[in-house]
């Protein structure tokens, strides 16, 4: 086989693919007094790299209703999760000794070497072997099946409004809004101990964040009044906004 040129990167990597899906339901009273809207999507994005994912899941609810006593209620009600995983891909430098980036190991493969015909795993220790002598140079299998980044997000956040009216010309409307926002990220290696031949999970880096706007994102007391016979004069007679942030690390 001397002098047979592959492609050893177009062996390990993939074709993309990206699947979006969206159902939605409307609908409202023969009056028009009742209306609502609900809206589900989903997002299942497979990269052209192995184990890189990205999958988003969102569920909304919307209405408006009409009240007999001149009230007027409007409300959303939005969910949100997103999931990402992926091997580590930071830009190559070119085979750096104890490099664990997928991209690093597999452009410092030379062609005629076949990525997924040589075994990654020592069958004794279960430590990463490849052609290198020193095996400074993970296998990018290995990497694959024993390193990762994860990052799992998920989203709540709404309002709501209360409108009444005195009569056409004359209205006041409160209005309240939430948001309630996390995110966890995990980077981990599995490390192998050749004495022992025990592996174990190392993480480099675990962070969280709770970001919590419940609060009064906007909170006008506005009082419309209809004074002008082809538009709307609104004057807003009392202004108030209050946010409340609370926010954990971990």
């Amino acid at each position: 086989m001397s002098g047979l040129q592959r492609n050893s990167i177009e062996e390990l990597f993939r074709t993309g693919s990206i699947f979006n899906t969206n159902i939605n339901f409307r609908g409202q009273s023969s009056d028009g007094k009742l209306s609502y809207n609900v809206n589900y999507g989903n997002l299942d994005d497979e990269g052209f790299t192995p184990n890189n994912n990205l999958r988003r899941s969102s569920l909304s609810f919307g209405g408006r209703m009409a009240l007999s006593n001149r009230f007027t209620v409007n409300g959303t009600l939005n969910y949100s999760q997103t999931r990402f995983n992926s091997p580590p891909i930071a830009a190559a430098s070119g085979g750096t000794a104890g490099a664990n980036s997928l991209y690093d190991v597999v452009f410092f493969t030379p062609r005629q070497l076949s990525i997924t015909e040589l075994p990654y795993a020592n069958p004794i220790t279960q430590a990463s072997i490849y052609y290198y002598g020193s095996n400074a140079i993970q296998h990018p299998l290995w990497t694959l099946n024993n390193a990762e980044d994860k990052q799992n997000t998920t989203r709540v956040y709404g309002g709501t409004s209360v409108q009444y009216d005195f009569n056409d010309n004359l209205n006041v409307q409160y209005r309240y809004g939430y948001d309630v926002y996390s995110e966890d990220n995990v980077s981990y290696q599995i490390k192998v101990d050749k004495q022992v031949q025990m592996k174990t999970k190392v993480v480099f880096m675990k962070s969280g964040i709770t970001l919590i706007t419940f609060s009064i994102i906007k909170l006008p007391l506005m009082v419309t009044f209809n004074l002008m016979k082809h538009g709307v004069l609104t004057l807003t007679l009392v202004q108030l906004q209050t946010q409340l942030n609370m926010t954990e690390m971990v």
